[in-house]
């Protein structure tokens, strides 16, 4: 019972901070120049991704088609976000309320997962379809972004075989 818990426990805080790198990484703000009244505004509007923009030097028909592709990626991972965090309200309203009942528990487990692989979905299709309309050279800096922005730095010591005792 108490590793079950620990499981729920698990994936519930797992999907919370992908959640919250998914949400922050979105709604970064986008300063990309400390005097923003100079900039005209059209040319504002175009390069409402400023911080990918400018990360990778994007040209400005660059920026328009990540645009794009960042709003069609963020309208659908939003909708799994709140999705997502009805499910965890659910599961976690149901073991409150002290049934026990494995199979419950195991279709709400199964309905946390299928949100957070919705939202690992939009990521991947968004670094890929990014991948797609970037010259070579913007390739290695765009892995690099993404890696520090999607990859969280892990609680221990660990190499790829996984944490490392002490």
């Amino acid at each position: 019972m108490k590793k079950q818990y620990f499981i729920i426990l698990s994936i519930i805080v797992i999907a919370l901070l992908a959640a919250n790198i998914f949400y922050l990484v979105n709604k970064r703000s986008c300063n990309c120049n400390h005097i923003e009244e100079s900039v005209d505004r059209r040319e504002k509007n175009v390069n409402s991704n400023c911080f990918v923009a400018k990360s990778l030097s994007l040209d400005d028909e660059q920026a328009k088609k990540y645009d794009k592709i960042k709003k069609s990626h963020q309208a659908l991972a939003l909708n799994a976000i709140d999705s997502l965090h009805v499910s965890q309200e659910m599961l976690m309203d149901y073991l409150a309320s002290n049934e026990n009942n494995s199979q419950k528990i195991e279709e709400l487990e199964n309905r946390i997962i299928k949100f957070q692989k919705e939202l690992l979905n939009q990521h991947v299709g968004q670094y890929q379809d990014l991948k797609a309309i970037l010259k070579p050279e913007q390739i290695e800096p765009m892995n690099k972004l993404f890696k520090s922005l999607f990859v969280c730095q892990p609680s221990c010591n660990h190499d790829h075989e996984g944490c490392v005792t002490d």
